[in-house]
């Protein structure tokens, strides 16, 4: 289901079909962390590079927010979110597209883009990435 999903995000022509596909990977998100960050991660940050839609980049923006946040209703680790805020926290590509993104002038995206910074810095933190 979510290679399906994934390959409906980078696909899709029309603007409600991507909203649609990327609103399901969305709400798969928390469940499916594992899914989603393997076969939908790469679709996700190309449509917040490539998207002019404010709907669809706040859904792919609140997508990856869920991929690296901490559960807050367990205390069990979870590798998939320390996984996925290693990898955006090394990657100068994508630290360099949410800082496009927290400047493209919408005031939505920016506390988006602060959460997902917060969340990435707690998540390392939490796994001693970082001191």
């Amino acid at each position: 289901m979510d290679k399906k999903l994934s390959a409906r995000v980078a696909s899709a022509t029309l603007l409600d079909d991507r909203r649609d596909s990327i609103r399901a990977l969305k709400s798969m998100s928390k469940k499916f962390r594992r899914e989603v960050t393997e076969f939908g991660l790469a679709s996700i940050l190309e449509l917040i590079r490539e998207e002019n839609d404010s709907e669809c980049r706040s859904l792919a923006l609140d997508s990856i927010l869920i991929l690296i946040g901490a559960d807050d209703d367990q205390d069990i680790p979870c590798p998939v979110a320390r996984d996925t805020a290693l990898h955006i926290s090394q990657s100068k590509d994508l630290i360099s597209l949410f800082f496009n993104v927290l400047d493209d002038g919408n005031g939505s995206h920016d506390f988006i883009f602060l959460s997902i910074v917060n969340d990435t810095a707690l998540t390392m933190q939490r796994y001693k990435l970082i001191p």
